[in-house]
């Protein structure tokens, strides 16, 4: 780098002015060597520079011509003795033009890290016209007897001071904390091509790029040494992150190189490159490794700094879009499968784990297996949140609901219900919290059927009507409310007939909820819509209530399609009608226990997304028709009986279900 020093100015060393005619040149010298200012070989250089017409030009830009003699030899003498830079700044005060841009530039360089100087330097070119300079240098010829100077001339003498300016600037940046941050701030947005000011600030950025290029060569081996590592252990994500870490290092160093290249419509090629190298990186990981987490830690990294090269950082927001959504799969995907095991560790472990429910209910103070399905729910609830698959996790625990009723463990159903309702206000959606209120009201309904269904069987039957009475009470109107008001009058019939507890038993109706829930696939899509409902089971068979949640993210069933009778041996088999709360005849509930049947089987045999869609438009339409209803408890016994003998018939009747067939 070429060192500008005001102080080995020819017209420094000689004392003169650059108003100074040829004899003052010439008396100016006898008089330095008499005072030994210097060397008496630099003075005769000194004055062979100011009296020749090739080298005066040089002289007088790197001086200060724009001041008066008495203060152009008091600024450089000034400088001559290092002051404090407080001191020196206050040489700038009142400085303008081309003097103003060479006392700063002495000042970068015998002040280096001080990025204020190279702002000064800078904002000295912004003012600084050719024009300007090329009137002051004649007006001080013309008094000093000097030709007029060339403007050709003067332009290419000019380009070489600002080269000597860069040089200084590049010198005092190297020495500040953050050199291309405060480049970047110097360079600013608003630079007019064409000017001097231009010209400057092309010169800094070219000095600078010599000057970073051997750190930017370290960064890329050390981040080459990163990548070689990375692909011998893809899925470490520390190492990305230190990839991460080279890559703002690099943007650092080379960020005001890439602005100053994107403000002349260019790409910076060294980040290109690198930025190209990463790339690939990422696409491998993501593609051939499935590394995507990986991936994206580094493609972001390349987003966030390399945002001045527009055509890669269009490629790197593509990038980073389509792995966060897969990432974000695989998140709901892993979260869903952890609440999915916990859910069926709680279904498998039922009958031990109500007591924990009921005692401590499902919140974060509850314990053992269903402390670790609240855990898992609310992770699966995190991980969802403001997805398409929102209201699975909700369905999902809605299920261990229903199986807790539907095994007669109503209380802990009741208690979960409410748990999970008081959670779900404000977080899940309002139709989920309409069917759970739904859920809540006939779990609690069950337990007093349940209640009722004890004491009479227990011939307490005066203790049973405040119970029906209650019911009678939450029931809507309808056929369901009129068996009640029967019931309850025959019970206080009963009572007040003194030898009829046992004379006029009526027929025991038993309200059953069957309940199935749609078949998911590994290779399905979209969300699950639970269309479950819960109900009192007493004595009635309970199907499972809800879907295998898989490894991938829940699908949307396809819509229900009828599925015709099929005839038994032992029986016909009448579907009901849609709707739910009815009095099933034999030949209707036949049709729902082997539907069930039929069913459970298919979904057991399902692997294909056709054979799964199939079960699913049979569940839907098992779900409209057989989900709540009551029976016979003789009617049950016989079904149950017949459905024992026909194992083989069933199993063909599901094979045929998957293909969508019509069983016969």
């Amino acid at each position: 780098m070429a060192v500008f020093d005001l102080t080995t100015n020819p017209f420094w060393l000689l004392r003169t002015s650059v108003r100074a005619r040829k004899q003052d040149v010439i008396d100016a010298l006898e008089s330095a060597i008499a005072d030994d200012l210097a060397s008496e070989a630099d003075l005769l250089r000194a004055q062979q520079l100011i009296l020749a017409p090739n080298t005066r030009l040089g002289a007088e830009l790197s001086w200060l011509p724009d001041l008066s003699p008495s203060r152009a030899v008091a600024i450089a003498g000034t400088l001559s003795g290092n002051p404090p830079k407080e001191i020196a700044l206050q040489l700038l005060d009142g400085i303008v033009g081309l003097s103003r841009a060479n006392v700063a530039a002495d000042m970068c360089r015998r002040y280096p890290g001080q990025t204020d100087l190279v702002d000064q330097l800078t904002k000295s070119y912004q003012n600084l016209r050719l024009a300007d300079v090329e009137e002051t240098i004649n007006a001080s010829r013309r008094i000093a007897g000097f030709s007029p100077v060339h403007p050709d001339l003067l332009k290419v003498s000019l380009s070489k001071i600002e080269l000597q300016h860069a040089d200084c600037a590049t010198v005092c940046l190297a020495e500040c904390a953050c050199p291309g941050h405060a480049l970047s701030t110097v360079i600013g947005d608003d630079v007019e091509p064409g000017t001097l000011h231009f010209e400057f600030l092309e010169a800094t950025v070219r000095a600078y790029r010599a000057w970073v290029g051997r750190r930017l060569q370290q960064i890329d081996e050390a981040l080459q040494e990163e990548i070689s590592s990375l692909k011998l252990q893809p899925e470490d994500i520390e190492i990305a992150k230190r990839i991460r870490a080279g890559i703002d290092l690099w943007s650092e160093w080379n960020g005001p190189v890439e602005l100053w290249d994107q403000a002349k419509g260019l790409e910076e090629p060294r980040s290109y490159a690198i930025c190209d190298k990463l790339r690939d990186l990422c696409l491998w990981l993501a593609n051939e490794m499935e590394q995507r987490k990986t991936a994206l830690e580094i493609t972001e990294g390349l987003r966030g700094n390399f945002t001045k090269l527009p055509s890669m950082l269009k490629l790197l927001e593509e990038d980073a879009s389509t792995l966060k959504r897969l990432v974000e799969e695989e998140g709901i995907s892993d979260s869903l499968s952890a609440l999915q095991r916990a859910v069926d560790l709680a279904k498998e472990t039922m009958p031990s784990i109500q007591a924990a429910f009921v005692s401590k209910g499902f919140s974060e103070k509850s314990t053992g297996i269903v402390l670790g399905l609240y855990g898992s729910f609310q992770s699966a609830v995190a991980a969802t949140r403001g997805t398409e698959y929102a209201e699975v996790p909700w369905r999902m625990i809605r299920s261990v609901m229903i199986e807790l009723n539907n095994q007669d463990q109503r209380e802990a159903s009741e208690r979960l219900g409410r748990d999970l309702l008081a959670i779900a206000i404000g977080k899940a959606t309002a139709e989920f919290i309409t069917v759970l209120q739904d859920d809540l009201r006939t779990v609690r309904s069950n337990i007093k059927w349940s209640q009722v269904d004890y004491l009479l069987k227990t011939n307490r039957r005066k203790e049973a009507l405040p119970v029906l009475h209650a019911l009678i009470a939450e029931q809507a109107p309808g056929d369901d409310l009129d068996k009640l008001h029967k019931l309850y009058m025959k019970i206080q019939a009963d009572i007040a007939e003194m030898n009829g507890r046992n004379k006029q038993r009526a027929f025991k109706w038993i309200i059953g909820i069957v309940v199935v829930c749609l078949w998911i696939g590994i290779k399905s899509c979209s969300d699950d819509r639970d269309t479950s409902s819960v109900g009192p089971t007493s004595t009635s068979p309970s199907l499972q209530s809800d879907a295998n949640t898989p490894s991938t993210v829940p699908a949307t069933p396809l819509d229900a399609t009828e599925q015709p009778t099929s005839t038994m041996d032992d029986g016909q088999e009448l579907k009901p009608p849609i709707g739910s709360g009815r009095e099933l005849s034999r030949d209707e509930l036949r049709y729902c226990q082997f539907q069930h049947a039929r069913i459970a089987r298919a979904k057991s045999l399902s692997s294909t997304n056709d054979e799964i869609s199939n079960v699913n438009a049979a569940v839907d339409d098992f779900n409209s028709r057989c989900s709540s209803f009551r029976y016979r408890e003789d009617d049950m016994t016989q079904v149950k009986a017949e459905l024992s003998r026909r194992s083989s018939r069933i199993d063909q009747d599901a094979r045929r279900l998957l293909t969508g067939s019509t069983i016969q």
